[in-house]
């Protein structure tokens, strides 16, 4: 699973995405900092650079994704999901600061939600 919450745009190139796509079928790819220009990837280039297999969800608003043949809705889950959860992580054990380690402890739990997910390590 890739998680984007660097600010910079591009980020997620498809080296990285083609890479990551080669250990699974199906890679959860959220890139989710914000405003749209500093997206780590567009939706659209994630759903071609995987054959539409990955499961993408984004920051900030992007419109539907329409590859070979079907029509992806691209949910923005930053709000939703992720950030609540990790404030409310943080608020529960009085953090002075986000670790890395924080986002891949985030990383593996939403993977291992996910039927057939799971991260290797």
């Amino acid at each position: 699973m890739l998680i984007g919450v660097t600010g910079q745009g591009g980020l997620f190139t498809h080296q990285i995405v083609d890479e990551m796509h080669s250990w699974t079928r199906n890679p959860i790819i959220f890139p989710l900092s914000n405003p749209t220009p500093k997206c780590e990837a567009a939706p659209i280039d994630l759903m071609r650079w995987t054959d539409g297999s990955a499961l993408v969800a984004t920051g900030s608003p992007f419109p539907l994704v329409y590859y070979g043949g079907l029509t992806y809705e691209i949910a923005q889950c930053n709000n939703a999901y992720v950030f609540p959860g990790l404030g409310l992580g943080l608020t529960a054990v009085n953090a002075r600061r986000v670790t890395d380690e924080m986002f891949t402890k985030i990383a593996e739990v939403i993977s291992n939600s996910v039927p057939g997910g799971g991260m290797r390590g």
